[in-house]
């Protein structure tokens, strides 16, 4: 075989990228895993009351302070769009609140069980 028949079949051969890396899984680090959770740790009610709550609000303020302004815009009406930019901005101050108030709070007034 000639080499220009060799440089043929070697130009026309389909790329492979696994040829780079024979085994990816050999290669690649490990990761180890995760620790396991212990089976009491849920949270007291005060702290997922606070959370879901500052979850909603948020929420309702995002959409507000977007909407408003889109509202006033777009469709001419101003009076609502204020009104709910106005609510979005207080919505995102009673969350403050809400963080501040659950941040200032000690461990022992979140609800926990005296005996853990």
């Amino acid at each position: 075989m000639s080499d220009d028949r060799r440089g043929r079949d070697k130009a026309t051969r389909e790329y492979d990228p696994e040829e780079k890396w024979p085994d990816p899984e050999r290669e690649l680090p490990r990761v180890p895993e995760p620790p396991s959770t212990p089976s009491g740790t849920e949270p007291s009610p005060a702290v997922r009351t606070a959370f879901w709550k500052a979850v909603v609000v948020v929420n309702y303020a995002v959409l507000a302070v977007s909407l408003g302004p889109l509202l006033a815009y777009f469709r001419g009406r101003v009076l609502l769009g204020t009104g709910l930019f106005a609510s979005g901005l207080l919505a995102f101050g009673y969350a403050l609140l809400i963080y501040r108030g659950f941040r200032r709070r000690g461990p022992d007034d979140l609800g926990n069980d005296p005996k853990e």
